[in-house]
């Protein structure tokens, strides 16, 4: 999960103008205590990274909430003997993919909270993200949400500070109306 907070935050443009040091590297420093510097490849104050990045990022982190059946098959195929496998009925191994498939976005649903409250804390304290790059973001906490239950979502609001819960208010508000899944 760190690995894609650290991703989220990268399509964050820093607020400020980041003071360089001999090497032409931000130094920590420079950056308030909510915000990281961003990576030694990236310079987001000057190229930030476009609404195709943010969709991409979408797609890895829908990919992860929803995985593929194929995905699922190909895991599940790999976990099983194979001798197992070719004993087994064609409908018990349909309900085991469904099993399964249920099974990976309830372990997604698991920690996907707190990439949804990276988001909201980037959104407060990591820069600002352009309106075209956060259209295409949101497909993506959209499938968080969708496989986070309802505790979860309580408990993750109920952690974040004031302004992130504004912020996830607004989140969750567009997803009822326009990213939610019929019949949840």
């Amino acid at each position: 999960m760190p690995l894609l907070q650290n991703l989220l935050r990268c399509l964050f443009t820093p607020d400020h103008q980041t003071r360089r040091g001999n090497n032409d590297v931000a130094t920590f420093s420079s950056f308030p205590q909510h915000q990281q510097p961003p990576p030694p490849w990236l310079d987001a104050a000057t190229a930030p990274l476009t609404p195709d990045h943010a969709a991409s990022f979408a797609r890895l982190v829908t990919t992860l909430c929803n995985p593929t059946v194929s995905a699922v098959k190909g895991f599940h195929n790999r976990k099983r003997p194979a001798s197992s496998s070719m004993t087994t009925p064609s409908s018990s191994s349909t309900a085991d993919l469904v099993d399964e498939t249920k099974k990976a976005r309830e372990y997604a649903g698991q920690y996907v909270p707190a990439l949804i409250a990276s988001f909201c804390t980037c959104t407060l304290h990591g820069g600002r993200i352009a309106p075209e790059t956060r259209a295409a973001l949101m497909p993506g906490l959209y499938a968080c949400a969708d496989v986070v239950g309802i505790e979860a979502l309580r408990a993750m609001n109920a952690g974040l500070g004031a302004g992130e819960r504004a912020i996830w208010r607004g989140v969750y508000g567009d997803w009822k109306k326009f990213g939610r899944w019929e019949g949840r």
